[in-house]
């Protein structure tokens, strides 16, 4: 047996996907695994690309833009899902893309950014809407509703979380990680990554300059139009009653 074949079998025993979406807490989650992983001297990758795999040769894989079809032949090892209500995407992707979103290498959204600056609110969460279901997101990426709508959560070996639990109940979440990697983890104090810790200012209080804008899970009730939320529950009506059916226009 080669050396290695033997570090992928002693890795498997604690490996872990992290699979998620653009806008779906995904800077958060990348500060927590980096925390984790070094208080446990364990290894991670953290991969933006849509054509990315699981790593068999680090402990904690990050996919942040995953692609079901693309990772479900590579699924060996306890995978979380982490989502987001698509209605909460499209609104803090037109924030963010429209102003606080870094742009280095990413000439699409360079495009988007200056098409945002120059419409209307209304019509800028239009396009925004029609970006995030794009194909052709990010290189060899689409967007983060197209991924969602491609994928299976039918698939027993991926449970899924809402990322609006996620950070409500980061300790559950932080025992969740625990049960799959070792329970014999040192994991961080969950309120160094609360909401005010990392933001620097309540949940609901909007900060325009800042990535996390305002932490409101239910904020894209007073920022999208009727439109695009019945767009929404229109062409993702499974997921939506599933696990967001509080979110029913009325």
């Amino acid at each position: 047996m080669g050396l290695r074949t033997k570090y992928d079998l002693l890795v498997r025993k604690h490996r872990i996907n992290l699979l998620t979406h653009h806008k779906c807490a995904s800077t958060w989650l990348l500060g927590l695994v980096d925390r984790v992983a070094r208080q446990n001297s364990l290894k991670y990758v953290s991969l933006h690309h849509g054509s990315a795999l699981p790593s068999r040769r680090h402990h904690i894989s990050l996919l942040i833009n995953a692609i079901y079809p693309t990772i479900a032949p590579h699924l060996d090892v306890p995978s979380i899902h982490i989502i987001r209500n698509p209605l909460s995407i499209i609104s803090s992707a037109y924030f963010s893309h429209r102003k606080t979103h870094p742009t280095d290498g990413w000439e699409v959204l360079e495009k988007q950014r200056t098409l945002l600056q120059s419409v209307d609110k209304t019509t800028g969460m239009l396009l925004t809407l029609a970006f995030l279901e794009s194909a052709e997101f990010y290189p060899d990426t689409p967007g983060p509703l197209h991924g969602l709508r491609s994928w299976n959560f039918d698939d027993p070996r991926i449970t899924t979380v809402r990322m609006e639990d996620m950070v409500k109940d980061i300790p559950g979440f932080l025992k969740l990680l625990g049960e799959r990697l070792g329970d014999d983890l040192t994991l961080p104090a969950a309120d160094e990554f609360s909401f005010e810790a990392i933001a620097g200012h309540r949940v609901g209080e909007v900060n325009e300059s800042s990535h996390y804008r305002s932490g409101d899970a239910e904020g894209w009730r007073a920022e999208l139009p009727p439109a695009v939320v019945e767009y929404v529950w229109a062409q993702f009506t499974p997921l939506m009653e599933r696990y967001y059916p509080e979110s029913r226009p009325a």
